[in-house]
């Protein structure tokens, strides 16, 4: 249980080859919802059993063409994750 979970938000234009990338963000181990298969998820997993822990984190997407902004959801936490980025199209 001890990895960090990074997400990227990427930009490449039509003729681009390459993406860049306009921000991360690093979800560490405890700020992760986790739980032991077949219960409720629950944050106070015993110390001889956090090797069997799961967690269900995912990043969601959606892009607001009129402000040009991405909105970046993260669930999965122990807390409440959305926020928006300025996406500026070349």
């Amino acid at each position: 249980m001890e990895d960090t979970f990074e997400f990227f938000l990427l930009r490449r234009g039509r003729l681009d080859s390459r993406a860049s990338v306009l921000k991360k963000w690093v979800i560490q181990p405890q700020d992760v919802r986790w739980y032991l298969q077949g219960r409720e998820q629950e944050s106070n997993i015993p110390e001889r059993l956090k090797w069997l822990a799961l967690s269900d984190v995912r990043g969601f997407l959606k892009y607001f063409p009129d402000t040009q902004e991405a909105e970046v959801t993260i669930t999965g936490l122990t807390h409440p994750f959305v926020e928006r980025v300025k996406v500026e199209l070349k």
